[in-house]
């Protein structure tokens, strides 16, 4: 880049290109780390020379300008602006826009244009406070996460997914194996498609699309111990079971790692406000809380929050149904706060945040795949998924 940065100021030099001057000091152009703003009169004259610097750049240094990618942002009234663009072949646009992730050409008092950097900001404060749990700290919370999942218990293998549900170890065997995953023939498989029983022997029949490079063999090795040593029940149907840490106040919020002697802000990374404690996370948070008051009025259910996560299971009643229907009802609390510890869990850790009309879809869509993976698609249900899942 100091190549280009040459060139065009001996094309200022030379009268061939001008850019604006501010105290006495001519700017031409500024480089950054991976992009470039150049600064030109709107002639078409300074274009063409503009245009031939750029050429003779790619000409001697043996990189390529992508012009179809950059932008004409004229600056004032500029009549001329079409005939310019098409001189270099680039696109156009216009002032206020975003530059390097903040505002560019807007007026600097007016508040407003301010909000996405703010908003920016609030998001990284959550991901600055993980900063001061220590390496011990985040291995604790992710084993926490880990044996909060939902698990399968499998029996005929017929309604478990075998590379995206939770049946073999800790996670789901796309997580626990990528690069398997990845070359695997058959992504949406049961467990009952690649499982063969014969008395009580196992055959596990998992196709792949290549042979196993030689620094995959201890992998594939691993991958399949682990499909090896998992055991079956002796039930017929597959059961999803939960590991209810929640309702005894196990899982790892910010109070129950201050009570550990980590030093950790006290923080919500829901609602971003302070006091990250179990029932208030599951339970009295604004997105949580946005969560239950969705589902209770989907059904017509009036409902007083109880106070902590405990009360909740101890009150929550099946509802005077079949069986099945009963059985998607008792779902609902566990459906919830998994979604939400999952939520919290990557806005703490990935940085990521979604929406709450996304959280919403998220958690219903969870709650479909739950019920359609141990119940049996009738009627009843049918009309229960659709009552919680239309908007």
């Amino acid at each position: 880049m100091d190549a280009l940065s040459r060139m065009l100021s001996a094309a200022v030099s030379g009268g061939f290109i001008a850019g604006f001057s501010v105290g006495g000091l001519s700017i031409s152009h500024l480089l950054f780390a991976d992009d470039t703003l150049l600064f030109c009169e709107p002639d078409s004259v300074h274009m063409q020379y503009l245009r031939a610097v750029l050429l003779c750049f790619e000409a001697v240094s043996g990189l390529k300008v992508n012009l179809s990618k950059s932008e004409m942002v004229p600056v004032g009234s500029v009549n001329n602006i079409q005939d310019l663009a098409s001189i270099l072949g680039c696109q156009i646009s216009s002032l206020p826009l975003q530059y390097l992730g903040l505002p560019l050409g807007a007026a600097f008092k007016t508040k407003s244009i301010w909000d996405g950097v703010i908003e920016k900001i609030e998001r990284r404060l959550a991901r600055w406070k993980r900063l001061y749990l220590s390496k011990g700290g985040k291995w604790t919370l992710i084993k926490s996460t880990l044996s909060n999942l939902p698990t399968f218990i499998i029996g005929s293998g017929n309604n478990v997914s075998f590379w995206h549900d939770v049946w073999c170890g800790d996670m789901a065997l796309k997580q626990a194996f990528p690069m398997l995953y990845q070359i695997a023939c058959n992504k949406e498989a049961a467990v009952a498609d690649l499982l063969t029983r014969s008395n009580a022997d196992i055959h596990w029949n998992v196709i792949f699309s290549r042979a196993a490079q030689d620094w995959e063999l201890d992998m594939l090795s691993g991958f399949f111990d682990s499909l090896y040593a998992t055991s079956f029940g002796n039930v017929m149907r597959d059961r999803l079971v939960w590991k209810p840490s929640a309702s005894i106040g196990r899982i790892l919020t910010s109070d129950n790692l201050r009570k550990r002697g980590f030093i950790i802000s006290d923080w919500c990374y829901m609602c971003k406000c302070d006091g990250e404690s179990v029932d208030h996370l599951l339970l009295h948070c604004e997105v949580a809380r946005s969560l239950w008051h969705d589902v209770f009025s989907r059904v017509g259910v009036a409902w007083v929050m109880p106070r902590s996560v405990r009360d909740l299971m101890c009150c929550w009643k099946g509802i005077r149904e079949n069986a099945q229907i009963a059985a998607v009802w008792k779902m609902i609390p566990h459906c919830i706060m998994w979604c939400v510890w999952l939520e919290r869990n990557k806005r703490c850790f990935e940085d990521m945040e979604l929406s709450m009309a996304e959280l919403k879809r998220f958690f219903y869509y969870t709650l479909l795949s739950w019920a359609l993976a141990i119940i049996c698609n009738t009627d009843d249900l049918h009309s229960l998924l659709v009552t919680l899942t239309s908007s």
